[in-house]
């Protein structure tokens, strides 16, 4: 699971994991839908069939046409890649557009919010 983990002192020999506790975090979250060659949320994501890791097309022709063939992901040992290795992933992009609908949710409350604050102070004068 994503987050970060904050953990009590343990009595020597408690291997409980009962005082671990996961927090979500949105960021690390959105930085596994980035491409990892562009650094932007994947476009036309493309998955190895070999190592199951994903990139944006558009990086992984920039990757292809530098001539590197080794997988771009670090510590992956994938060193014969080719294009014919990815195909289209369909889940990546279903959660590429549940951020998208998640973030423009998020920024029309923001501006509703903004907008009956401004209704409220003309309310006050």
């Amino acid at each position: 699971m994503l987050g970060e983990e904050n953990t009590k002192k343990r009595k020597k020999g408690d291997d409980s994991d009962s005082d671990l506790e996961v927090v979500e975090d949105e960021n690390n979250a959105e930085a596994e839908l980035k491409c990892p060659i562009v650094g932007t949320l994947f476009e036309e994501p493309m998955k190895s069939k070999k190592c199951q890791h994903v990139f944006s097309k558009a990086g992984l022709d920039q990757w292809f046409r530098r001539g590197v063939r080794q997988c771009a992901v670090p510590g992956c040992r994938q060193k014969k890649l080719e294009k014919k290795d990815f195909e289209p992933d369909r889940e990546m992009e279903l959660k590429i557009e549940r951020l998208v609908k998640r973030e423009e949710k998020r920024k029309r409350r923001e501006r509703q919010r903004a907008a009956e604050d401004s209704e409220d102070d003309l309310d006050c004068e």
